[in-house]
């Protein structure tokens, strides 16, 4: 029996990879019934098939946003609806062809498997035992492209023992047992729990699942909506790594309906390697609540004399990363929906912390600015949070497709 599907992602989607699954759904069987004339399919009933196939929550919010990522697969939306441009009815799964005589073949169409398992939402039932990514980079290192690296969640929960970690520790991996191979979760405290269930001395291990792919290591997808993994070197998992510790942080996208739709404001942060579009955040102070903190750091970064409160709130996302010193961190956000308490506020960029620019975008201009790929799945929920913020202001929900 499938696990219970949760309301909410608590770690995000890669939008780009869930674009391309909706663009395969569009020609699947279990849309066909729903397909209205020239091939228009309702968005939620996309959001329900990509959910029932997926073992995880996607919203018609997250389809509409991966939807506003482009890419190359012509897709057209128009209202609550998506369609592939310039397809005939026959052409899609379910549909009477001509050479049939009217009879409708269903076929399976494959989507792109996601080999990690991860955010990307993966439909392809695989019938061989390469899946279709690996085929996939394989092409593009031929074509001399440089091939793409699978996506999904940042972070991965793998569920043992305090005398368990030792083991770990003189083998130098997580390795595949007699039992099967190295379980994975998505969510902590699914882990917890597995933790608990059997043994007296839970520990739950933190993966940084995006830095292992990034270098190959792969990390499947289950029937169970898990994960799993043949071996994991002890370089990716965080908290057995030599000075590991975790850091909070928080923050939020500033809103402004004065005009009566959504404007977000963002802050410019100078790196390295240029200029980058974030959102507003930074650690929370002794004793501080997430939804203070993120008001505090988001007046302080962007210099607003006025008063901000929070009016929704949008979840955590989580990633790895190491300090100059290269000692390991897992680092939490949480994110929240904030509104200047006055109409109309100054801003005066915290330049000593490598602020260079605030600026005000619309809600699809923001979007595309954002640059941290761990922010960008929270996409999904920011467009849900501000559809209930508009529906209580009695504005349009904003829309970026």
């Amino acid at each position: 029996m499938r696990p219970p599907v949760p309301s909410k992602d608590p770690v995000g989607l890669d939008l780009v990879r869930l674009r391309r699954t909706v663009a395969q759904l569009l020609r699947a069987p279990e849309v066909a019934p729903a397909r209205a004339a020239g091939g228009w399919v309702p968005i939620d009933v996309l959001a329900d098939v990509a959910t029932s196939r997926a073992g995880m929550r996607i919203s018609a919010a997250d389809v509409r946003a991966s939807l506003a990522r482009g890419g190359e697969d012509r897709l057209e939306v128009d209202s609550e609806r998506v369609r592939i441009a310039g397809r005939r009815p026959a052409e899609f799964v379910g549909a009477p062809s001509q050479e049939e005589g009217g009879r409708g073949r269903e076929r399976e169409v494959p989507a792109e498997a996601d080999s990690s398992g991860g955010g990307g939402v993966s439909v392809r039932r695989k019938s061989d035992s390469e899946s279709m990514a690996v085929r996939g980079r394989r092409g593009e290192a031929r074509a001399g492209r440089r091939p793409s690296v699978p996506s999904g969640p940042d972070i991965v929960y793998h569920a043992t023992t305090a005398s368990q970690v030792q083991q770990v520790r003189d083998v130098g991996a997580l390795v595949q047992g007699a039992t099967g191979p190295v379980h994975l979760s998505r969510v902590e405290a699914h882990a917890w729990r597995v933790a608990h269930r059997y043994w007296d001395d839970p520990v739950v291990l933190y993966v940084d699942a995006a830095r292992a792919r990034r270098d190959g290591v792969r990390i499947e997808r289950t029937r169970s909506g898990h994960f799993a993994a043949e071996r994991l070197p002890v370089r990716y998992v965080l908290n057995l790594r030599e000075g590991f510790a975790e850091q909070t942080s928080a923050g939020g996208f500033l809103v402004d309906w004065s005009s009566g739709r959504a404007r977000i404001a963002l802050i410019r942060v100078h790196r390295r390697g240029g200029g980058t579009w974030e959102v507003a955040k930074g650690k929370l102070e002794p004793g501080e609540r997430p939804d203070m903190a993120a008001a505090r750091e988001v007046q302080e970064e962007m210099g607003i004399a006025c008063e901000l409160r929070v009016t929704g709130a949008i979840g955590t996302v989580r990633y790895g990363f190491s300090t100059p010193d290269g000692s390991p961190r897992l680092k939490t956000i949480y994110l929240y929906l904030l509104e200047p308490e006055e109409p109309t506020c100054a801003f005066t960029p915290a330049r000593g912390e490598g602020i260079d620019e605030v600026r005000w975008f619309e809600v699809a201009d923001a979007v595309d600015a954002l640059a941290h790929p761990s922010l960008r799945g929270a996409i999904g929920r920011l467009l849900e949070a501000l559809g209930e913020r508009a529906a209580e202001l009695g504005h349009a929900a904003p829309r970026i497709g």
